[in-house]
């Protein structure tokens, strides 16, 4: 019984490690909201990757949500200002694939990193 468990531990943990390596990154991101950007400008028709385009929906509004909540406790280098009514996920990719065609070098950073520093870049806070 004792080996069976070590022989459990041991895959759980090269499991884990296999799936922390393969982060998501810029680039992963960059593909999927391009992704999602070109089914709404064709009229939501077509043959496409859905699950891309959840992808990216899935991870602006998370970052969205998780900024707007948290705004009050954010470190200044770390916040946005977002209108008032916000903005929506078609914005929101709009905003992901023009901060990665500007600074292509966060295509390798973390995908959470890059939706954060495009809002950011769209929704600058006034200083004073």
């Amino acid at each position: 019984m004792k080996g069976l468990s070590a022989v459990l531990a041991i895959g759980a943990i090269v499991i884990c490690g296999q799936a922390l390596a393969e982060e998501p990154t810029g680039q992963d991101l960059f593909r999927q909201c391009k992704t999602a950007m070109a089914f709404v400008a064709a009229g939501a028709k077509g043959n496409t990757d859905l699950f891309a385009i959840g992808q990216c929906y899935g991870l602006i509004s998370g970052v969205r949500d998780t900024m707007t909540l948290s705004s009050d406790w954010l470190p200044p280098n770390l916040k946005a200002c977002f209108p008032e009514g916000g903005f929506t996920n078609g914005e929101g990719a709009q905003f992901i694939v023009g901060y990665l065609n500007q600074k292509p070098f966060m295509l390798q950073a973390p995908d959470t990193a890059v939706a954060i520093e495009a809002f950011r870049a769209a929704y600058p806070c006034s200083k004073g």
